[in-house]
């Protein structure tokens, strides 16, 4: 089962190889939670 952002991935661009496509999605997971630590540390 592939992840949502390797779905859009996929879809956006279909020749994209497995490696780099593992690659954007870890940059894309990474921002996002760096994003969300963000959040937490400037709520508390």
């Amino acid at each position: 089962m592939q992840s949502p952002v390797l779905r859009s991935l996929a879809r956006l661009k279909p020749t994209m190889t497995l490696e780099e496509g593992l690659r954007r999605a870890e940059q894309e997971w990474e921002r996002k939670h760096s994003d969300r630590m963000m959040y937490y540390a400037w709520r508390q």
